[in-house]
């Protein structure tokens, strides 16, 4: 009975452990569909970010700087602008997959704590369809398989009028990374 009763203790409380465990920060991209180009603003955790920049082996990061650049956010820019460049791809689904140029405007501290913000511009060829859209994304969640990316619908030129609310069009994991966008 005494083993009984210390089973069903045991069991509640890992039961109560798992049910209290914080949830893991995510990052989010907010896309604007623009007429010639789209724009992205991706909001990174600092703590992933300086994590996934160790794990990919940056050598412009200075080593064992974790710590300091998590709570300081003493990131060095140029390295997060390299560092999405490599990440993130785009080609049109129509006509030649032609690759579109992938500029990051700027990388900084966002103004949400324990979050950096980056802004990206698509550009695509000139001949290329910006209807259809294939981003191939890899920030942070190529070097960390459980880090979850929310994919938002901002802006679209061809709709225009202002939205109520973003439009929620995908969570990408380690194993979905890419990113279909059609407009209508």
């Amino acid at each position: 009975m005494k083993t009984l009763v210390a089973t069903l203790f045991l069991a509640l409380l890992m039961q109560s452990a798992s049910v209290s465990a914080h949830p893991m920060p995510t990052s989010r991209v907010d896309v604007r569909i623009l007429e010639k180009q789209w724009h992205l603003e991706l909001q990174l955790p600092t703590d992933r970010l300086v994590s996934a920049l160790e794990l990919a082996g940056n050598p412009g990061q200075p080593t064992g700087s974790a710590t300091t650049s998590a709570e300081t956010g003493h990131l060095r820019d140029e390295v997060i602008k390299e560092y999405i460049v490599d990440r993130i791809k785009a080609h049109s689904l129509t006509g030649p997959a032609d690759p579109w140029a992938v500029k990051v405007e700027n990388a900084e501290p966002s103004n949400k704590a324990g979050y950096w913000t980056a802004h990206v511009v698509l550009e695509p060829p000139a001949h290329a369809d910006l209807s259809r859209v294939n981003i191939e994304y890899h920030v942070i969640g190529q070097e960390i398989i459980t880090h979850t990316i929310d994919v938002v619908l901002v802006e679209d030129w061809a709709s225009p009028g202002v939205r109520e609310a973003p439009e929620h069009l995908t969570s990408l994991r380690a194993r979905r990374s890419s990113i279909l966008l059609e407009r209508e």
